[in-house]
């Protein structure tokens, strides 16, 4: 999104919304002011486009909402705000938040194993690989991240204006001390949205 023709695209793109009369619009920029690729813990390869571009920083605990942001963001922001268009913020809430920043590299409680679905349900293909960068994971029946993840969330839209949140990867962990038993993960989700 640093390049001027990323910018010139994404305004085009708001100003289309505002003709609309759209009043929010997914914004999930990929900007390599602020992320790289290479720094994804998703399988599908697209977390440096989440939380406007600032959710690889803010899983490295690097950033948090109220910190500065680079003058790329704040101005696509600037510029939802002239055209009256709320930017929704695109998030993974499974990602591996905090892992390895607390005292002597600990992680907070909501951290586990992750199982991403590497095996095919029924065995027709061989298991995918993990890649380098996971697979840790948060656990959305840890009662600390049903806390942090909203409080987070909330501070995030205060701070950068976005208008709301939009959900993907979203699955449930079959590792970690609250219990495999998906209702264990599901009902704290439900709380959480």
């Amino acid at each position: 999104m640093h390049r001027i023709a990323s910018l010139i695209r994404y305004k085009r793109i708001i100003d289309r919304a505002a003709e609309y009369g759209l009043t929010h619009l997914l914004f999930g920029p990929k900007n390599s002011d602020i992320s790289c690729a290479r720094n994804n813990t998703d399988a599908w390869g697209w977390e440096q486009i989440l939380w406007f571009g600032m959710g690889q920083r803010l899983r490295m605990g690097l950033w948090k909402p109220g910190d500065a942001i680079p003058a790329s963001l704040q101005e696509m922001l600037d510029y939802f705000k002239l055209k009256k268009v709320k930017p929704v913020a695109y998030i993974y809430p499974i990602l591996a938040f905090l892992a390895g920043t607390g005292p002597n590299g600990t992680s907070p409680p909501w951290i586990v194993d992750g199982t991403y679905e590497l095996k095919h349900p029924y065995g027709l293909r061989a298991p995918l690989p993990l890649g380098d960068n996971g697979p840790l994971r948060s656990c959305l029946a840890s009662p600390e991240l049903q806390e942090w993840l909203p409080s987070t969330m909330l501070d995030f839209a205060r701070a950068l204006g976005a208008g709301g949140f939009g959900f993907d990867y979203t699955y449930f962990e079959e590792n970690g001390p609250y219990g495999t038993f998906y209702a264990s993960q599901y009902a704290p989700w439900r709380t959480i949205l």
